[in-house]
């Protein structure tokens, strides 16, 4: 794991300057599904990484295969390597967990439709948006 942040913070020193985040996907399963259960945690005390896992929120939310009452999404990282990367790593760490509703430390998920592509192509605009958000900001 220390090589590995090793490297993100050699590439984010590289680019200092510019827009630099880091997500991290992590998937339970790898067969195609028709529909995936979405958690999103963000480093706590991180501004930056907040914001981009409540974009990825409200585009996953608009999204979701069922409306639900549920308004919080986002959690904080609680898994030691989880808390190991997002405190060792320079960039902004948001986290996309996609797996079973069945996982006990995740109750709350976005349940969405869809392949990979479609949920890649959501994970872009929510960068995108977070860009966007950045910029009108300064």
């Amino acid at each position: 794991m220390e090589e590995y942040v090793d490297l993100i913070n050699k590439r984010y020193v590289k680019h200092w300057g510019k827009y630099q985040r880091l997500i991290i996907t992590r998937v339970e399963e790898v067969v195609e599904r028709p529909s995936w259960e979405v958690s999103i945690f963000h480093q706590e005390n991180n501004g930056e990484s907040k914001q981009i896992a409540e974009n990825l929120q409200e585009l996953f939310r608009d999204q979701s295969a069922k409306s639900q009452a549920i308004s919080r999404y986002t959690e904080v990282f609680k898994h030691h390597n989880n808390l190991y990367l997002a405190k060792n790593s320079l960039p902004a760490v948001t986290l996309i967990d996609i797996g079973k509703r069945e996982t006990p430390e995740l109750i709350d998920r976005i349940s969405l439709k869809g392949n990979y592509t479609d949920l890649s192509s959501l994970i872009a605009k929510g960068v995108m948006l977070d860009y966007a958000q950045l910029q009108l900001d300064d």
